[in-house]
């Protein structure tokens, strides 16, 4: 059985492993919430949510910025890799 620690080393790990594949696919381009799940292979029901949250997470760094949103529907937020993100990835 593993332990507490062990657990937590998982999850942090796991966690830095999407993080590093969201930029790498920022890198390749903007992108939106759904062309991440599609990228990152995630069925798109209920991961959505949680790639806005990684993204603002990652806006919040610097790491990426909001580009603009579509005025097609369905309306779709786009956002690109910054300079910061680029040497993250390094």
């Amino acid at each position: 059985m593993k332990t507490v620690e062990q657990v937590h080393a998982e999850l942090i790990a796991e966690r830095a492993a999407l993080r590093r594949a969201v930029l790498e696919l920022l890198a390749q381009g903007p992108q939106y919430s759904a062309s991440i799940c599609d990228g990152l292979g995630q069925p798109r029901p209920g991961n959505i949510s949680r790639a806005y949250l990684l993204l603002r997470e990652l806006e919040r760094e610097g790491l990426c910025a909001f580009e603009g949103e579509s005025v097609a529907f369905p309306a779709r937020r786009y956002f690109v890799i910054t300079d910061a993100g680029r040497e993250a990835l390094r």
